[in-house]
C-alpha cells in the first residue's frame, strides 16, 4: 500500500471555516480548499478542454496540462488556479470524467456557475483508455504537485530571494536537503542580510552532516538578527548530535529564555499555536514540548494530540527518537475526541503498516488495521474527490484477508479497489492469486490476462498464469508461459522449476534435467531442486546420476521424506535391497502415512521372499488409502519404467 501525501499549499494557514465564494468572471477566485481540490482533480489529467458557451467564441479548445498550480491573490482568502502558468475560470473548465464525459470542473467541485455541466454532444469525440484486456494505450504522464514557489509564482521559475526561499523551504519539508541548500544559497545571493535564510541553510547542513558549515550559518544567522530563538535551538541541535552535551544545554538555554520574552502561552490554543510555529520550521522535538503543554492545560484538546502524533511521526522516520507507538497513541485518543474525522484514520492506518512492517513481530496489528481499513471504508463518500485513501484501504483489507485465506471477502476488496483504479496491474495480480487459491483457475487466468496487458513486462505474472495453466493441465501453454517467464527474467529460478516439473511429467526427462540443472546453479540450496532432478534421472535408469542428487536432496533438508524414498528406488534400480529398505523405512518414520513407500517397501520385501513383511506393508498402505490420507506435501511427478517393473513415486 502506497501512502498518499496531501497536498501543502504556500505559506502558512490557520485552520479556519471558509464558506464558498465565487468572483470575477464566475470562478476564476476561488477559496483555498476549492483551489487544493481542483489541483487534485486536475494534477493527474493529461488534457483539459475550455468552452465558453456565454461568450462570441463558442468553440471547445483542448490543452495538454503541463504545470497545475495554485497562487494566493494578495493577502485575502481568494485563490487562482493556473494550468500552464495561466490562470483559468473553473466555470469554462472541462475534464475528462470516468463515464467518458467532460464534465465541468466547477460543477464537480460544487461551484455554482451558470455552464453546463457537461460539453455539448456535438463536442468531437474524445478516445477513452482501452480496458483490459485489450492492449493498453499509454497513460498520462502524472502532472507533478506544484512545490510552494509554483503556489506563489504560478509555476514560473523563482526570481526573488523569497521566491527561492519558499521553494527551499519546501525541499526542506520534503527532506531534500541539497535542493533546499542551493535555493537557500540563491536566496541569500539575492538579499545578503536574510537571516532566515542562513538559519534554514544551517539547519539543512546539520542534516546533510555538514557541521563546520552549518556552525558558520548559524552564527551568521545570530550576527544578523539576534534575538531569533530559533537559532539558538538549531545550535542546541547541532551541539547535540556533535556530543556536546553542555553547549546544546546552553543554547536551548538561550532560546527559552528569547522566546520566554514574547507573551508565554498559558491557554491551550497559545501552547498548539507555538508548537505549530516550531513544527513547520523543522524544530519538531520542541513542538512536541509545546503540544504537551497544550495536552496538560487541557486533557480534552484534541487538535494538540493530532499535531503532536505528526510531530512523533516525523521524529521516528528522521530515526531521531523511537516515537512511533507514541505517535499511534496520540492518533488513539485523538480518534477518541474526534471520531468523525476520516483522516485520522487514514493516518491511523499508515502507522500501524509501518509499526507492522518494523516491529519484532510480537504483536498482531492485523485486527487494528481491519478496524481502521473498514471506518476508511464506511466513510467513502468523504473520498469522493480524492480516492486514493479509499484504495488504498481497499487493497490493505483485501491483502490481510488474502492472509487469512478469506478468499472471498479478498476478492471483493479487490474488486471494488479496481473500480476505483481499474488499471492497476497490481490489483489484478492479487485478485488472480486469490481465484486461483479457489482453485477457480479460469478467473485466474482472466484476471493474469488484465495484468499483463497493463504490464507486458512482468515474468512474475507469466509464471503465475503457467501456474493456473498447469492446474488445468494445459501443458504447452503453461510452458510458453514459463518460457516467456525465463526470458524477461533469465535468473528467475522458480519459472526453471515449474518448467521442468513439466517436462519430466510428460516424459521429456533431458529437458526436465536441463531445467532442474539451471535451478541449482541458482539456488543449489534447494533441496527439492536436486530431489526432482533425481527423479528425472531415475526415469532414465542413470542410477548413481539419481543417488548423487538425493544424497544431496537429503543432506540439504533431511526431513524431505519424498527424497528418502526416491533413493530407495534408485537402489532398487540396482538391486541394493537392505539400502532400498532402509531408505523407505526411514521415509515412513517421517511420514507414518506415506502410501508409496510402503507400497514400495512391499515390493522389495517380496523380492526377497520376506512375504509376511510384504502383506503387513500392503495392509497398511490400504488402510491408509481407505482413509483418504493426504499425499506428501510436493510429491515428485510420477514416472514408470517397462510394464512388468513398474516402480512407485
Amino acid at each position: 500500500m502506497q501512502k498518499f501525501l496531501s497536498l501543502a499549499l504556500a505559506g502558512t494557514f490557520a485552520l479556519a471555516t471558509i464558506t464558498n465564494q465565487v468572483a470575477a468572471d464566475q470562478a476564476t477566485y476561488v477559496t483555498k480548499e476549492q483551489a487544493e481540490r481542483a489541483i487534485v482533480l486536475l494534477k493527474d489529467k493529461g488534457e483539459i478542454k475550455h468552452h465558453c458557451p456565454h461568450c462570441d467564441d463558442k468553440s471547445i479548445r483542448p490543452e495538454t496540462i503541463k504545470s497545475v498550480v495554485a497562487t494566493q491573490v494578495g493577502n485575502g482568502e481568494n485563490w487562482e488556479v493556473k494550468v500552464n502558468g495561466s490562470g483559468i475560470d473553473l466555470a469554462y473548465v472541462y475534464f475528462s470524467a470516468a463515464t467518458g464525459q467532460w464534465k465541468n470542473v466547477a460543477a464537480e467541485l460544487k461551484i455554482e456557475v451558470d455552464t453546463p455541466q457537461f460539453l455539448p454532444v456535438a463536442a468531437p469525440p474524445t478516445a477513452t483508455p482501452a480496458t483490459p484486456p485489450v492492449a493498453p494505450q499509454s497513460v498520462p504522464t502524472q502532472t507533478p504537485v506544484a512545490s510552494v514557489d509554483e503556489w506563489e509564482t504560478g509555476g514560473t521559475s523563482p526570481q526573488t530571494s523569497g521566491e527561492f526561499f519558499a521553494r527551499g523551504n519546501e525541499f526542506f519539508r520534503q527532506r531534500n536537503y541539497d535542493k533546499a541548500i542551493a535555493d537557500f544559497s540563491e536566496s541569500i545571493k539575492k538579499r545578503e542580510d536574510n537571516a532566515t535564510a542562513y538559519l534554514m541553510r544551517g539547519a539543512a547542513h546539520i542534516y546533510r552532516k555538514n557541521y563546520e558549515t552549518a556552525l558558520a550559518d548559524l552564527n551568521k544567522a545570530l550576527q544578523l538578527d539576534s534575538w531569533e530563538y530559533l537559532t539558538h535551538f538549531r545550535l542546541g541541535e547541532l551541539y547535540e548530535v556533535q556530543g556536546k552535551k553542555e553547549l546544546a544545554q546552553q543554547e536551548r538555554q538561550k532560546g527559552t529564555a528569547r522566546m520566554a520574552q514574547k507573551a508565554p502561552p498559558r491557554t491551550a490554543q497559545e501552547f498548539l499555536e507555538r508548537g505549530q510555529y516550531l513544527d513547520e520550521r523543522g524544530y519538531w522535538v520542541d513542538a512536541v514540548k509545546y503540544y504537551s503543554g497544550a495536552i496538560k492545560v487541557d486533557a480534552n484538546f484534541a487538535p494538540a494530540y493530532e499535531k503532536r502524533a505528526e510531530a512523533y511521526d516525523v521524529l521516528d522516520k528522521l530515526d531521531v527518537s523511537d516515537k512511533l507507538n507514541e505517535a499511534i497513541a496520540d492518533y488513539n485518543r485523538f480518534i477518541e475526541l474526534q471520531p468523525e474525522r476520516v483522516q485520522s484514520y487514514v493516518r491511523r492506518a499508515y502507522l500501524l503498516e509501518d509499526a507492522a512492517l518494523l516491529g519484532d513481530g510480537k504483536k498482531d496489528y492485523t485486527p487494528d488495521l481491519l478496524r481502521d481499513y473498514s471506518e476508511i471504508i464506511k466513510r467513502a463518500d468523504a473520498f469522493e474527490w480524492n480516492p486514493k485513501p479509499l484504495y488504498e484501504a481497499y487493497t490493505g483489507r483485501a491483502e490481510l484477508l488474502y492472509r487469512q485465506k478469506e478468499w472471498d471477502k479478498a476478492i471483493s476488496d479487490y474488486t471494488a479497489a479496481l473500480k476505483l483504479k481499474p488499471r492497476d496491474s497490481e490489483a489484478f495480480l492479487d485478485r488472480a492469486q486469490a481465484w486461483a487459491n479457489k482453485k477457480q483457475y479460469d478467473k485466474a487466468i482472466r484476471d493474469y490476462d488484465y495484468a499483463l496487458v497493463l504490464n507486458p513486462k512482468g515474468p512474475g505474472i507469466y509464471k503465475l498464469r503457467g501456474e493456473a495453466y498447469q492446474a488445468l493441465k494445459l501443458k504447452d501453454k503453461a510452458i510458453e508461459d514459463f518460457n516467456k517467464a525465463t526470458e524477461l527474467n533469465p535468473k528467475y529460478v522458480d519459472a526453471f522449476f515449474k518448467r521442468g516439473f513439466l517436462y519430466g511429467d510428460s516424459g521429456e526427462y533431458d529437458k526436465a534435467i536441463d531445467d532442474y540443472t539451471k535451478a541449482i546453479a541458482l539456488d543449489a540450496k534447494s533441496d527439492a531442486y536436486f530431489n526432482n532432478r533425481g527423479v528425472a534421472y531415475i526415469n532414465k535408469k542413470e542410477w548413481d546420476k539419481a543417488i548423487a542428487d538425493l544424497d544431496q536432496a537429503i543432506k540439504l533438508n533431511e526431513k524431505n521424506a519424498n527424497a528418502w524414498n526416491n533413493r530407495g528406488v534408485a537402489y532398487r534400480g540396482k538391486e541394493e535391497w537392505d539400502k532400498a529398505i532402509a531408505d523407505y523405512t526411514q521415509a515412513i518414520a517421517l511420514d507414518a502415512n506415506y502410501t508409496q513407500a510402503y507400497t514400495n517397501r512391499a515390493w522389495v520385501y517380496r523380492k526377497q521372499n520376506k512375504n509376511d513383511l510384504a502383506e503387513a506393508d500392503e495392509k497398511k498402505a490400504k488402510e491408509i488409502q481407505g482413509k483418504n490420507a493426504p499425499t506428501p506435501a510436493t510429491p515428485p511427478p510420477a514416472g514408470n519404467f517397462d510394464d512388468d517393473d513398474e516402480f512407485f513415486f
